[in-house]
């Protein structure tokens, strides 16, 4: 499945070649755009990387504990991958929203709901798992 180029965001983490990348102004220099400026939809060498519990270790998000003061937390979703859980300030209900099953979706989703990138924290992302479906 090849990612579709307004999929990504600067900062996402993506599989190109077979290789970890962070999307950055170097990066999209170096990609084959179209006349458009845009990434050809149907390059099979950009794709997204599938989350995994290792990808969520790896950015610091812990499966059972709630973030920003009991308010969030991702949950694993029978049916698309993944998802935020949230709940009230009360703590008396709570929905789930925002499905995601990559990487980049992740980053994207945090980044609208904070404010804030999502990144691996120094990590070395060079072995992490880049398995797309």
């Amino acid at each position: 499945m090849a990612i579709k180029a307004n999929e990504f965001r600067l900062g996402n983490y993506i599989k190109y070649d077979d290789t970890i990348q962070i999307i950055n102004g170097v990066f999209l220099e170096e990609l084959c755009l179209n006349e458009s400026g845009y990434v050809d939809e149907d390059s099979s060498l950009l794709e997204p990387i599938k989350l995994t519990e290792e990808w969520l270790t790896k950015f610091g998000l812990d499966l059972i504990d709630w973030f920003c003061e009991g308010s969030y937390l991702i949950v694993k979703d029978k049916e698309f991958g993944w998802c935020f859980k949230v709940r009230n300030a009360s703590h008396t209900k709570e929905f789930e929203f925002s499905y995601f099953k990559y990487v980049h979706q992740l980053q994207n989703a945090y980044f609208s709901l904070t404010g804030n990138d999502l990144e691996c924290g120094g990590e070395n992302i060079k072995n992490l798992n880049t398995n797309a479906e």
